[in-house]
């Protein structure tokens, strides 16, 4: 399929594109709670109603009954799929609603972007996901994709793993897979791992008047942070292929009222693993830290997710650079900072990057908004790649 075919092809469909995406968009499916179902509905029905003669579309009620995933493939033969596209319907919450410019869910179009909580995080990149088939049209490669509308993914749930065992009892054997994740069209081999903990830190309760007959857990978690913050310095020397470990305290919740000195308080760490790094380790490392300060504390681990790093010249990755460099596209390659479902494809034995429109800086922000411009890149390098692959 010649390149001067692919661009007229998405030139005819992308105004559909921009117009799913903010229905996508239009439709709250934060998690938490899990609120994905609408989202799903509307994109299992959008896919039914303009593929089912071709291609099977399944409303997948698990992990969760109420919160079903979407997948589709050809119906001439799961076996026959050779690309594997991932992304996830959730979204974080939108956080203060006062705070936003244009309403959250409005979709809002202004100077070449599009605004809303999920744009950049990735309703924008189901959009491509859900048309591609258009774009390739009767192309063999059209019948050779088969796609996965997760659930779950921004709290490291399982929905991935569940479509992808799901698919595998049909038969499916993939040998490639991209997870449409916001990468500013990096193309990311690697991704970080995550490991979430929480601790919560004991002390006395007692009348804040008399504090000395009391032990502040507040100032004792504070310590603590002060120390987390010393840490997560050091482990800037540990970077391997792009990745950097961090470590950052993201929530604070303690006391219960003005005058009574807290008797306990939990912070919630976020630890991302280097390359070389593994769960385990990184935990005996907080660990040790906190027994460093004497504090009385339990330490619970909330979630994890692996690091994830594939053969730089893996035939994917080299077509879609190729793609991007013949349509001028400016890209590298990378590793993606954050976590993805990536993670569950690699696991599979499929060669599977990170790559998409979008910064990861306005992902989970105040006023998301993506670059429509960058997005119809993002179509026209995935639709040459697919036709190439």
């Amino acid at each position: 399929m010649a390149l001067a075919n692919i661009k007229d092809r998405v030139d005819d469909v992308f105004s559909k594109i921009i117009d799913t995406a903010r229905d996508l968009i239009s439709i709250p499916s934060r998690n938490p709670p899990g609120e994905e179902r609408r989202c799903a509905e509307y994109i299992y029905s959008n896919l039914k109603e303009r593929y089912e003669t071709l291609y099977n579309v399944v409303l997948l009620h698990k992990p969760f009954e109420h919160r079903p995933q979407v997948v589709m493939y050809p119906k001439d033969g799961i076996d026959r799929v050779r690309v594997v596209l991932n992304g996830h319907i959730d979204t974080v919450p939108e956080g203060d609603y006062n705070a936003w410019h244009t309403d959250p869910f409005s979709a809002a179009i202004k100077d070449g972007y599009l605004y809303g909580r999920g744009s950049v995080d990735m309703k924008s990149s189901l959009a491509v996901m859900m048309h591609i088939v258009d774009i390739l049209q009767e192309h063999p490669a059209s019948k050779s994709i088969a796609l996965m509308f997760a659930v779950g993914e921004e709290r490291a749930e399982e929905g991935t793993y569940v479509m992808l065992e799901y698919m595998k009892r049909l038969g499916l054997n993939a040998k490639y897979g991209l997870v449409l994740e916001p990468t500013a069209l990096k193309i990311c081999y690697a991704q970080q791992g995550a490991l979430w903990l929480r601790v919560k830190v004991k002390g006395k309760a007692t009348h804040a008047s008399l504090p000395e007959y009391g032990i502040n857990a507040i100032e004792h978690t504070a310590k603590a942070v002060d120390a987390l913050i010393k840490y997560a310095d050091s482990l800037k020397v540990r970077a391997y292929e792009e990745c950097i470990p961090r470590c950052s305290v993201t929530m604070v919740r303690g006391g219960i009222k003005e005058n009574v000195i807290p008797d306990e308080c939990e912070l919630v760490i976020d630890r991302r693993l280097g390359i070389k790094e593994n769960h385990e380790h990184a935990r005996k490392e907080v660990e040790e830290l906190l027994n460093s300060l004497r504090l009385d504390y339990k330490l619970d681990i909330m979630a994890k997710r692996d690091s994830v790093l594939i053969d730089k010249n893996s035939h994917i990755v080299e077509q879609l650079y190729d793609a991007c460099k013949e349509l001028s596209i400016d890209t590298c390659y990378s590793c993606f900072p954050a976590s993805t479902d990536n993670e569950y494809l690699v696991k599979e034995g499929i060669e599977s990057i990170v790559w998409g429109a979008g910064s990861l800086e306005n992902a989970h922000a105040i006023d998301e908004h993506i670059s429509i411009k960058e997005l119809k890149y993002e179509t026209y390098a995935l639709a040459l790649m697919l036709a190439r692959l």
